[in-house]
Parts: structure tokens; C-alpha cells; sequence
């Protein structure tokens, strides 16, 4: 009030108490009146229905009516009284004073009492008074919205436990309205078992004074019961002496179910692990009791036993190899110990009883007059091979039949210290799959130990007899490749880059490609000392390939060649190169969240990339036109491929639609660049793409969305993505029409020129469809459109 004067009509018709209220006014305090006298009552309303007040002075008799009609007259305007009135009488009348304060008057007033400051002091308490009650009532209108948006049910109660107000979402929940709320207690609305509950909270509350919390079971509107947590507290209004309750239900119904469906799982695991273990159980025994069976048929051939007495069934043949030595070979010997042979069967036809599958195994037949030393050296054979097949096995990957990273410091260390015995070249790349986690995520691990198996494949089909091929871990793999230098390493790698390129992976229904990123090292020329310092090399050119966006190669005696002096860190430039090399890495970091986005898009089937990469070399040959920086060219492509990324929150039903868009499509759709602003917050450094993808949708008139900028208002980025995405739009099919010829697609540029578009831009995106040829348009057409463009 300080700021401004203040208001104040006088209905008087005797002048001499007017300029008495003036004097009392203005002689008091720093604030400025405005004073406006008006001497009957049919004059007074008439002022206040056209002009705005802060207070009234009324004298209760006036020549064509007194106080009181004036206020019933004032009550009846169509316009809410919302400025004090104070009634002034020249002699105190309890009754009118009663009557004229039910009226709406804010005080009552004996001229001649009036004294020094009285009248001053009995304005502004007015003033003040109904003042507070409009910020009251604006803060109620202001809780109560905020009440409704909250998606929680949240109620109060009085002192009494009675519901004294609730949102929204507590009317759904207990399907009644406010009105019928308020005033019921919990047995009202609830059954007797939740409403026990309540109040047991209530009481809790009222003894201990702390925040009550419990998980409630709360029937909804639909009948279906909902798993609830309660917060109940307490709190006091300014001007109540009476404790309140404040209560909250947050509806965790789904994360029960979820947990159950948890759990259910976790014992459906135990189950099938258990399953698995019994299972591995019995073909241990199986195996185990096929081993002794081939012992315990030798030894009882070398024994002396008949081909009839080995073809019976073997539920008594299982025997322990140990009790005989056949290193120390005497027939004859062995030969009495066939008592003991059988004694030691007996013991052990548990073990055969534990293995329910074995009925009766197939068994060699042997002629009696076979020699025993040829069943003994037969059985050597036989476990000389399984050994070297133990031996293989032991030093390959048991999923793509790779050498295991075991197996490899074994090779790298022997193939080293011979390079470095001879002097030759070795060379080692790591290779890694790109964004392999997202496969696991997106298809399932059955998909990704797929695409590791094909993957080995490749690599197997495209080495030499002398290199080695290992899996390293996980998606990461390691070529080993004695006598090669760094080209031979680059040709090499050069053709898995490329065929991981144009070829797709396929697992069930899904087709894809999956890059990767590869470091190369050689021996001699990084300087390796140990065989551990070249796989760190290549490991740290790998990494390299990784920070410069994947899909790519690096060597590193090129990046070790790019090592800067400590001199360069020093003095006033060591700032600026530090910065420099900053804004390199964060441009990178961008480079691989968009390539990422980009994946993740292409992984569910959305996304539009021949059209994106269009959008971009327009972007990139427009601003070249225009001579803005590099850095900003590319904030403007990252945000056309985070647009490209995010519209995917649309949905199928929308961007797919070929009929007429319906007014909740439309709401829907201008809500977009919001959501597209809130997950590019995600990332920090995408500060400049934000307003692109905020404000791409505005017009050059002011006509557009999301905030209706206009002209200038609208980034410099924002329209030149708008101008080059339409235009790709235009001249692609959708759902719901046909791609416009390059022609009219143009012209249609041009027709909202000014109203949609930046005419400067447009102006500039012609002259850079015919000096870069990116569509196909006759020169002369495109001057006919810019005539168009100079005459509007």
C-alpha cells in the first residue's frame, strides 16, 4: 500500500464533516490519498460500480436514503463487496450499529468521538482486515488446487475424528462427494475392521505426538482392495486452539504385487536350480558309472571272464579300478582276484541303484581267444585321447569355443618372448562388442550368448591357421597374430569392422547389427617391455575407439604420439588448452548418449534415421550458409536426433494413425517438446539442445506451442531444425498422406515464409538447395520462389 495511493470515497452531504474526515486522514502518517467526496447515495453507487476502492465512508443519513438501504443496495450489485464500509452516525444507535454490521459494514462510528488519529487508526484496521481475508481466501483457493493435483488421497480431521476436508483422489477412493464427506467419521465411510484401524492411528497420535505410519488393506470404488501405506499427523490452524489431523494414503499396491511376483520367482529359481543340480547330480553318476563299467569289464576280461559273462546285466559288474594294479601285468594273478572284483561290485551297487535311467548298457563283446594285452592296451588308447580332449577343453571358452583368457597369458607370453628372441613383429587387438548390454536387455540373454557365438565364428572364419583367437571376457575378444605389423593388424581388423557392418545378427523374430571397438598394439612399435605392457596398450587404445564414438579403430602409437608436453600446461595458455581439450571430451561424451538414444530407439522398432540423417546435412549445409560455429551445428544435429529418439514417448496408436487426429492426439502431441526437455535433463551437457527440442514447434507469427513465442524470441536453433525437419517431412510418405513432389514441398516452404518460417532462413535454404544439389530442382524454379519471397 506503501507504493500506491489509496482509495477512499466519502458519501457525505454535509461538506463540513468531509473536509473534517480529509483532515483527519492526510494529517496522519506518509501515505497518499486520493479523496473522492460524493453527497447522496444514488451518486455513491454509481462511483462504485465503475471505479475500484479501498475504503468507504458512509453517513447513515444521506438526503435520498440512509446508511442501511445503501447497503442493501450496494449487496444486490452483481460485483462481490470486497472494501471495507464504515458507517458514521452522529449519535450511537445499538440497533442500527447491529443491523448495519450484518449489512456488510466493516465498523461503526460516533462522529463526535472521533479524536486525533481515531479515524486514521479505523480505516487501515478496515483496510487490513479485508485485505487478510482476500489473501486467506486466495490461499484457500490456492490449497485447494494444489490439494486436487496431488494423485495420493489426502483427508483432515477435526478434533472430534470427523473429516473436516479431503481431495480429490480421496473422493474416488471412497466414491462419494466432499459435501457427503465432511462431518461422517471413518465407521462412515470404511468397514469396521479399517475404521478400528484409523482410530487406533488416531489415538497413537494424539498420545505420542510423532507421525503415524501403517500399511493398511483399503477397499476401492471398484471393490478391488488396494495395498495402502497411512501417514497420519497433526497440526493446528492459526487461529484454532484445537488439534487437527492431517492423513496421507500412498496406494503401493503394484509394489506388492511386484514383490510377490518376486518372490514367486525367487522360489521358482530355487526350484529350478535345485532341479539343475540333481540333474547335474545324475549325469555325474551316469558318467561315473559308465567309466567304472568300461574298468570293471577290462578287468574281468583281463580276470578271464567269458563274452556270456559280460553281456549279463550290469547291476553287479561296477567295480573299484583301484583294488588292481595294471601297470603290473600278470594274467594269472589277475585272474584269481575275480572273488574280489565281485565283492567289491557288491559294495558299490548302490551307487547303480541311485541312476534310475540305467537298465542295461551296450558292452563290447570279446572273443575268449582275445589276448589280454590288447584289451589292456586298448583301454591306454582310449585314455590317452580322453586326456587330450580333457586337455582342449580345459583351455577353451565353454560358450563360442574360443581359447579362454587362462589359455592366453599362457600364449602371449610364449609368443612374445619369441618375437622379442627373433626380432619379429607381433601384433595384439582387442576387440569389444558396442552397447552389448542393451542387447541382453532388449532380446534376453539367450539372444546375446547368440550373438557372442556368431560373433566367434566371424573372427574364427577371418584369421590365419597361426593366429589365435581368444575371448577375453565377456563381450570383449583378443586377436593374437604373430609376425604381423600394424597393417597387417589394420587389414585384419578392417574386415571384421566391416562385416560386423553389413551384417545382421538374427535371433528369433529379431534382426540387427551390433558394431564394435577396436585397439591395436604392436610389439615394437609402443615399445612394449613385457607382455603385459602390450595388452595394456591395446587396451588403452580401446579405449580411445570407445571415447571417440565407437565403431571404429584406433592404434595406439597414434594416440601415444598425440601425449602433450607438461610445457603446453604451463603459462597463460594452459587454461585455453585445457579448455579446449574439455569441450573435445564433452563433444565426444555427446556423441555417444545421442549414438546411444539412437540404439536404444532402433532396438524397439521406432525411429525414422534415413529421414534424420537427411534433417542433418540440410542442418549442416544451412549454417555453413549462415557461417555459425561448428559447436553450434551440432547441438542443432544432436537435437534433431534426440527429437528423432524421443517422439518415440508418442506411441504407435499416434504416429502411426492414418485417420484425423483427435483433440486429445493434438494435447498429446504440443505436450511433447515437455517431456522431450525433462529427459534430455537427464544429461547435463545437453544444456543448448534443451530449447531446441523445447521450442522447434514455434512460429515465426507467434502462433505456435508450446509458449507462443514469436520472431526472434524463438533460438536461433529451434528454426533452423524447424525449417529442415518439415521439409525432409514433407518429402517422405506418412501413414496419413503421400510425400509432396521436391517442388511443392518448396513452394509450400515458401508460402509460410513469415508466418511459419523465418524468411531470412528460407531465403537461405534456397540458395543452398542449388549450390549443394540437395534436391532435385530446377534453378530456375528456385529463382521464381525467391521473387515470391522479395514481393512478400
Amino acid at each position: 500500500m506503501e507504493n500506491r495511493n489509496i482509495l477512499v470515497l466519502i458519501v457525505d452531504d454535509n461538506p463540513d464533516d468531509v473536509r473534517i474526515y480529509r483532515r483527519m486522514l492526510e494529517h496522519y502518517g506518509s501515505h497518499a490519498w486520493q479523496i473522492t467526496a460524493v453527497s447522496s447515495g444514488e451518486e455513491g453507487l454509481k462511483f462504485l460500480s465503475r471505479q475500484t476502492v479501498d475504503c468507504v465512508l458512509l453517513d447513515y443519513r444521506l438526503p435520498d436514503m440512509d446508511g442501511l438501504e445503501f447497503l442493501a443496495e450496494l449487496n444486490r450489485q452483481p460485483k462481490p463487496l470486497d472494501f471495507p464500509i464504515l458507517l458514521l452516525t452522529g449519535q450511537g444507535d445499538e440497533h442500527v450499529a447491529v443491523k448495519a454490521m450484518k449489512s456488510g459494514a466493516s465498523d461503526y462510528l460516533i462522529k463526535g468521538s472521533l479524536e486525533g488519529n481515531m479515524l486514521y487508526h479505523a480505516v487501515f484496521h478496515a483496510i487490513d482486515r479485508v485485505f487478510g481475508q482476500k489473501e486467506q481466501q486466495r490461499y484457500y483457493e490456492f490449497l485447494k488446487i494444489l490439494m486436487n493435483t496431488i494423485p495420493n488421497p489426502l483427508f483432515f480431521k477435526d478434533q472430534e475424528g470427523l473429516f473436516s476436508g479431503c481431495n480429490k483422489a480421496f473422493e474416488d477412493l471412497v466414491d462419494k462427494s466432499r459435501q457427503q464427506i465432511i462431518g461422517c467419521s471413518g465407521y462412515d465411510l470404511f468397514l469396521p475392521d479399517l475404521a478400528a484401524e484409523f482410530e487406533e492411528m488416531e489415538k497413537i497420535l494424539i498420545r505420542e505426538t510423532v507421525i503415524q505410519t501403517r500399511e493398511l488393506t483399503v477397499p476401492g470404488a471398484d471393490g478391488q482392495e488396494m495395498n495402502m501405506i497411512c501417514y497420519l499427523a497433526g497440526f493446528r490452524e492459526i487461529d484454532s486452539d484445537h488439534d487437527k489431523i492431517l492423513g496421507v494414503l500412498l496406494d503401493i499396491t503394484s509394489r506388492k504385487q511386484t514383490e510377490a511376483r518376486l518372490q514367486q520367482t525367487r522360489v521358482e529359481l530355487e526350484k529350478t536350480v535345485d532341479q539343475l543340480r540333481e540333474a547335474n547330480r545324475q549325469i555325474i553318476d551316469q558318467q561315473k558309472s559308465v567309466i567304472e563299467e568300461e574298468r570293471l569289464k577290462v578287468l574281468l576280461q583281463m580276470a578271464g571272464a567269458t563274452a556270456h559273462e559280460l553281456n549279463q546285466p550290469l547291476t553287479v559288474l561296477l567295480g573299484n579300478i583301484e583294488l588292481l594294479e595294471l601297470d603290473d601285468y600278470k594274467p594269472e594273478s589277475i585272474r584269481n582276484l575275480i572273488p574280489e572284483i565281485k565283492k567289491a561290485t557288491r559294495r558299490l551297487s548302490d551307487t547303480v541303484k541311485k541312476i534310475q535311467t540305467i537298465d542295461r548298457y551296450k558292452t563290447r563283446k570279446y572273443d575268449s581267444n582275445t589276448e589280454v594285452v590288447d584289451i589292456h592296451d586298448e583301454l591306454r588308447n582310449d585314455i590317452n585321447r580322453a586326456m587330450v580332449k580333457m586337455a582342449d577343453l580345459s583351455v577353451r571358452d565353454e560358450l563360442t569355443g574360443l581359447y579362454n583368457r587362462r589359455y592366453m597369458n599362457e600364449v602371449l607370453e610364449n609368443e612374445f618372448n619369441r618375437a622379442l628372441r627373433y626380432g619379429t613383429k607381433l601384433s595384439c587387438i582387442l576387440l569389444d562388442l558396442d552397447y552389448f548390454k542393451q542387447v541382453n536387455d532388449n532380446f534376453g540373454h539367450a539372444c546375446g550368448d547368440a550373438v557372442l557365438l556368431e560373433f566367434a565364428r566371424r573372427i574364427s572364419g577371418n584369421k590365419r591357421q597361426s593366429d589365435y583367437a581368444f575371448r577375453y571376457g565377456g563381450e570383449e575378444f583378443l586377436l593374437l597374430l604373430p609376425q604381423t605389423d600394424t597393417g597387417g593388424a589394420c587389414i585384419v581388423a578392417e574386415n571384421l569392422l566391416s562385416l560386423c557392418r553389413q551384417n545382421k545378427y538374427t535371433f528369433s523374430r529379431h534382426s540387427f547389427v551390433v558394431t564394435m571397438s577396436m585397439g591395436i598394439a604392436e610389439r615394437e612399435d609402443c615399445g612394449a617391455l613385457k607382455p603385459k605392457d602390450l595388452l595394456a596398450f591395446a587396451d588403452k587404445a580401446l579405449y580411445q575407439a570407445k571415447a571417440d564414438g565407437r565403431n571404429c579403430i584406433r592404434l595406439f602409437e597414434e594416440i601415444n604420439k598425440q601425449a602433450v608436453p607438461k610445457e603446453l600446461f604451463q603459462g597463460p595458455k594452459g587454461m585455453a588448452y585445457i579448455k579446449g581439450q574439455l569441450s573435445q571430451v564433452l563433444l565426444k561424451t555427446k556423441k555417444t548418449a545421442v549414438a546411444s538414444i539412437e540404439s536404444l530407439v532402433q532396438s524397439i522398432g521406432s525411429g525414422q534415421f534415413d529421414e534424420i540423417r537427411q534433417t542433418q546435412n540440410i542442418i549442416s549445409f544451412l549454417c555453413k550458409k549462415m557461417h555459425f560455429p561448428e559447436k553450434i551445428v551440432q547441438s542443432i544435429k544432436h537435437a534433431a536426433s534426440l527429437h528423432n529418439g524421443f517422439k518415440v514417448l508418442l506411441g504407435d496408436e499416434i504416429l502411426l494413425k492414418t485417420g484425423e487426429l483427435t483433440h486429445e492426439d493434438r494435447k498429446r502431441i504440443q505436450y511433447l517438446p515437455y517431456l522431450q526437455m525433462e529427459l534430455a535433463n537427464q544429461f547435463d551437457f545437453f544444456s543448448e539442445e534443451k530449447s531446441i527440442l523445447l521450442y522447434h514447434n514455434e512460429k515465426y507469427d507467434g502462433t505456435g506451442y508450446p509458449e507462443g513465442l514469436k520472431g526472434e524470441e524463438i533460438p536461433f536453433g529451434a528454426r533452423v531444425f524447424a525449417i529442415a525437419r518439415t521439409l525432409v517431412s514433407l518429402t517422405s510418405d506418412r501413414p496419413y498422406r503421400s510425400r509432396l513432389s521436391n517442388e511443392d514441398a518448396v513452394s509450400e516452404m515458401v508460402r509460410n515464409a513469415g508466418t511459419q518460417f523465418d524468411t531470412q532462413l528460407v531465403m537461405a535454404l534456397l540458395d543452398t538447395l542449388v549450390e549443394n544439389g540437395l534436391f532435385d530442382v530446377s534453378q530456375k524454379f528456385i529463382s521464381e520462389q525467391k521473387k515470391i519471397l522479395k514481393v512478400e
